[in-house]
């Protein structure tokens, strides 16, 4: 069973500051703390940040993964993802899957390095996005970030096969969904339209059937919260998704 607590105590690690003589007369900064718990496996503040800078590079660029401001609403729901990508992993782990190979982990590199017009803008996110240290001179890719873009390969996969691949749409269904939703094609024959139907039923069918997965992974899974960042419920939103350019949802 899912579990929070409601405690502003979190684990925390702390340094003193430079040129104290002791620790009793230091002066001590945060450097960083749980923000929640997974069966065990611990999310950082530091990788919740990280993690909604890289969610803002991907969805909506550079210019405002750099700018926009990281309020307690949005780092609630992207902690809310990573606990969901947490316990998927733990399946990934338990059923022993295959690793993915580094080829994948590189594409998915190269795709975020195209993002950027320049070298410096990208070495710059690295740093401010929390992936690479202030004054760190190298400019590789930082292994934490190789790390979470392995993992969301690994996610990725095995939801191809736990969800994708099992998710059925028949020309029935089809059918069924074109008498229901006959006035948003207009006068379009059930010919045309076809291949959008099948496109927003396979959509919403995965989304279905990966809620049903998170819903059972939940169920058993001993999951606390620093309450600062508790998301509304330990659920995934059961939305209607839409396929890109649908317009339209069909009945399931």
């Amino acid at each position: 069973m899912g579990i929070f607590f409601a405690t502003a105590t979190v684990a925390a690690a702390v340094v003193a500051a430079p040129g104290t003589a002791s620790s009793t007369t230091a002066e001590f900064r945060l450097v960083d703390m749980v923000v929640a718990d997974v069966d065990g496996a611990v999310i950082t503040y530091s990788e919740l940040l990280a993690e909604a800078n890289l969610l803002l590079l991907k969805t909506r660029g550079p210019r405002v993964a750099r700018a926009a401001r990281l309020g307690r609403r949005l780092l609630s729901a992207v902690l809310l993802s990573m606990v969901h990508r947490e316990l998927l992993l733990a399946e990934v782990r338990r059923l022993q899957l295959r690793p993915v190979d580094g080829g994948e982990v590189d594409r998915r590199l190269v795709r975020l390095r195209r993002r950027f017009d320049d070298e410096d803008g990208w070495q710059r996110f690295l740093v401010e996005a929390g992936f690479r240290e202030p004054g760190d001179p190298s400019l590789g890719v930082p292994p934490v970030l190789r790390a979470r873009l392995r993992t969301e390969a690994q996610v990725d996969r095995f939801l191809e096969v736990r969800v994708r691949l099992n998710v059925i749409v028949s020309e029935r269904d089809i059918a069924r969904c074109y008498e229901a939703r006959r006035t948003s094609f207009g006068s379009a024959g059930l010919d045309v339209v076809a291949p959008r139907i099948r496109e927003q039923l396979r959509q919403q069918r995965e989304a279905e059937a990966l809620a049903d997965l998170l819903d059972q992974l939940i169920d058993r899974a001993e999951i606390r919260y620093d309450r600062r960042f508790e998301p509304p419920s330990n659920k995934p939103r059961r939305t209607r998704v839409r396929a890109p350019g649908s317009g339209f949802t069909c009945p399931i």
